[in-house]
């Protein structure tokens, strides 16, 4: 299902190519369309676990500390950069 995923420049990009004349409310909605969901393992604020001094740091997130799951997601996400 993530590989069906396109970014918002992408299909605007695609928009643009395929579309003749001036812009349509299509390319108003593609703009203004909420991003896909961003799982945490995603996330820039992600953090995986590690083991530290013979200690074991589960996964968690930088911005509330908790500990998640790879694949749940929030309001917050922020896609890596990597």
């Amino acid at each position: 299902m993530v590989d069906d995923l396109i970014s918002r420049s992408a299909l605007l990009e695609a928009y643009d190519k395929a579309h003749k004349g001036p812009p349509g409310g299509a390319r108003k909605l593609i703009e203004e369309a909420p991003e896909a969901v961003i799982r945490c393992k995603d996330c820039k604020n992600w953090k995986p676990g590690e083991i530290v001094r013979d200690n074991f740091i589960p996964p968690r997130c930088d911005l509330n500390g908790s500990g998640w799951q790879s694949d749940n997601y929030c309001s917050w996400a922020i896609r890596k950069e990597d």
